[in-house]
């Protein structure tokens, strides 16, 4: 018995390190054209503060329909900073009969990718949040400063703000753990 909990540690330990943490993975919704390219300097979407010099504030929100099952792990925006402070609090918000919900998470305080009129810089937020395949979800960008004036970025064909989302392709550590009570109880077996 005492031979078979060694080898139990020993396989739980293994697979804990040797199992490889979740990377960002794949590109699963893009509005960005090739390459990564974005309208940086025509159409854009103006994000505001209250105090900045033309008034506000402005924010914008742009739904998404998940069409995969693997959670998030990052998501790339086309910013820009005019004036003021630069800092953009962003929101990945539940969908609320067609329109904004809840927020489900925040980056806070992020800042721009570029300066306006700069092109192809992105602005990167990190995490591992769960999607239901075929929900709606809704992706907002605010200023975090009063006086701030910044953009968020068009596509290329100035239809909709420039992003992409990509979502994870390797299992967290944690589901491979499942798979040793398996590993275990076949060890078992082999023994007898």
């Amino acid at each position: 018995m005492r031979r078979f909990l060694l080898m139990f540690a020993a396989c739980l330990i293994a697979a804990v390190l040797l199992t490889p943490s979740a990377k960002a993975g794949t590109i699963v919704y893009s509005t960005l054209g090739p390459g990564g390219s974005y309208n940086c300097c025509n159409s854009n979407y103006t994000i505001t503060g209250a105090g900045s010099m033309i008034g506000g504030p402005y924010s914008q929100a742009q739904p998404f329909t998940a069409s995969w099952s693997s959670p998030i792990t990052q998501i790339d925006l086309a910013t820009g900073w005019v004036s003021g402070g630069d800092s953009f609090n962003i929101y990945l918000l539940s969908d609320n009969s067609g329109s904004p919900g809840s927020v489900i998470t925040s980056w806070l305080g992020l800042p721009a990718a570029s300066s306006f009129g700069s092109c192809c810089a992105l602005s990167t937020v990190t995490g591992y949040i769960s999607v239901t395949l075929g929900t709606t979800y809704w992706l907002e960008v605010q200023s975090a400063a009063n006086d701030m004036w910044g953009t968020w970025n068009d596509n290329t064909s100035d239809t909709a703000p420039a992003y992409q989302i990509w979502a994870a392709t390797t299992p967290e550590p944690s589901t491979l753990l499942l798979l040793l009570p398996g590993a275990a109880l076949l060890l078992l077996r082999r023994r007898r």
